[in-house]
């Protein structure tokens, strides 16, 4: 068992992991020529800082759980290290979620609408444009904070004084990010849904031989063609100033043109090198066994988050939030059994974590490049390697952000046992080592030797709060894993289109 301190020590180290990656990621997808410092350095925080909130949860269950024995269920630390260390943790979420709430509402809008105003402007008009705009978000985030305030239902009974032992800040705060949350569960259910089922598929796929995909991207560069000659056909004859969207439009497609064109020239070499040929079909064995590694992550994410949605069906009720409050019933949930017995081994359920989380992350990113960022089914802006405008960077950040909060809240469902306790347990009175509980009413000898981790205090209150959120987590959670069987078996049985800009997406998620 590590010291407190180490497990701060792994979480200074993953900070600086997760910056380098949220660096690599956005520098990998932005258009070189737009990129400016300003909107690359306030998606890398956001995006760093949003999978932080996902990849504290060890941290936050690993320094109470070692304040416990398992083997024996007696608490090992004295109540005042306790209470400290559940300061400093709910001290980092507090601060984590204030800064996601900071760049959605703030920052990102303001990069955003910045990025809209004519290059011709001056920077103080450019900025009191942006602002001008901005100020609409912050006045929706104070209606939010003051709803927080009134709006947070408190039951009475005993053992949900744990939860709702709160400050008023910190209730408004709980509802902001619950809001949040239940926007990132429809881009949850609708992205990470598909790249969950259509990654895995992509990997195990039979690949094209050169000849085939040559012949595709022949056609294609046929269809970019014409699109650039639409556009400039628009503007060739009149005076009118070009639209920017117009613009954009077509430097993309002239980017796609010249990328074709360099495939196309790079596919012909490479199909009349035939060692080279043949030594690219050898890798392929890999890349299937990574495809069923992939199925075998997904179809155990499903089966967790069913065996708990069965679970908190038949066991809790709305009034509860859908909060299991004598803990999961069903005992048969892979990834909830695999945390927990590795929590006991820190940092083994960070590493575990890590790799479902980057998962899932890329997982939401393919569903992203596959289907483009749409607001009310209509797609606005398309991902693309090197060629992403400064909107659609800062409306990835946004989507990314959202749907990672919504996977925080998800944790709960997919291993609730281990984001809500651990390896914590208690002796209770028949001298049997249980599993921590919420309901200390029920289960008296786990009051004083059971602390619920601050991701459980933080999203059981959102959920018995306010009911809005418990439907959304707890039906949107059966939505995901109606969508996922939807996307598989169009994953299956749908042919791939004849043209897309985004031909080699998933070499684009791959290859970062």
């Amino acid at each position: 068992m590590i010291d407190s301190w180490g497990f701060w020590v792994f979480f200074a180290l993953l900070i600086l992991g997760l910056f380098s990656f949220a660096y690599l990621v956005v520098r990998y997808y932005s258009n070189p020529h737009e990129q400016r410092g300003s909107v690359t350095l306030s998606v890398v925080l956001t995006l760093a800082t949003s999978l932080l909130c996902v990849l504290v949860i060890p941290v936050d269950v690993g320094v109470l759980s070692a304040t416990v024995d398992p083997a024996t269920g007696k608490r090992v630390v004295d109540a005042d290290v306790v209470a400290q260390r559940v300061t400093d943790v709910e001290t980092l979420y507090t601060v984590l979620f204030m800064c996601l709430v900071f760049f959605a509402f703030i920052v990102l809008p303001f990069f955003f609408f910045y990025a809209e105003e004519n290059d011709d402007d001056t920077t103080s008009k450019k900025v009191c444009g942006a602002l001008k705009y901005t100020i609409l978000f912050i006045v929706v985030l104070l209606v939010l904070f003051i709803v927080g305030v009134f709006a947070t239902r408190q039951p009475g009974e005993e053992w949900t004084k744990v939860i709702f032992n709160t400050g008023v800040f910190a209730s408004a705060l709980i509802f902001v990010v619950s809001c949040l949350a239940g926007f990132g569960f429809l881009l949850w259910i609708f992205y990470t849904s598909h790249g969950m089922t259509s990654l895995p598929v992509e990997f195990i796929k039979p690949k094209r031989t050169f000849k085939t995909m040559t012949l595709d991207m022949s056609t294609q560069i046929a269809v970019v063609r014409e699109r650039i000659r639409g556009i400039q056909s628009r503007y060739a004859l009149t005076r009118i100033p070009w639209d920017p969207k117009d613009k954009d439009d077509l430097e993309n497609y002239k980017r796609d043109e010249r990328r074709l064109s360099a495939q196309i020239t790079l596919s012909q070499d490479v199909d009349s090198n035939s060692f080279f040929n043949k030594c690219l079909w050898c890798f392929y064995p890999l890349r299937w066994a990574l495809g069923l590694l992939f199925i075998l992550l997904t179809l155990m994410l499903l089966f967790s988050n069913v065996v708990t949605s069965v679970d908190k069906g038949m066991h809790s009720n709305f009034n509860d939030g859908y909060v299991l409050v004598n803990g999961p019933q069903l005992k048969f949930n892979p990834l909830d059994r695999l945390l927990v017995a590795s929590a006991a081994f820190f940092p083994l359920d960070l590493i575990l974590l890590s790799g479902v989380v980057l998962f899932l992350f890329f997982c939401t990113l393919s569903g992203i490049l596959r289907l483009g960022i749409s607001l009310l089914f209509i797609n606005l802006w398309k991902i693309r390697a090197r060629g992403t405008s400064s909107h659609g960077i800062i409306m990835l950040a946004i989507y990314m952000t959202l749907v990672i909060l919504a996977l925080n809240a998800s944790m709960l469902t997919f291993a609730p046992q281990y984001a809500s306790f651990g390896s914590q347990t208690f002796l209770d009175t028949d001298g049997t080592v249980r599993p921590c509980v919420l309901d200390i009413t029920a289960k008296p000898a786990a009051n004083g030797v059971c602390t619920p981790s601050r991701l459980a205090i933080f999203f059981n209150q959102a959920t018995i709060g306010h009911s809005f959120f418990a439907v959304i987590l707890f039906y949107g959670n059966w939505l995901f894993v109606f969508f996922c069987l939807v996307w598989f078996l169009y994953s299956v049985l749908a042919r791939e289109s004849r043209y897309s800009s985004l031909h080699d997406e998933e070499e684009d998620v791959t290859a970062i």
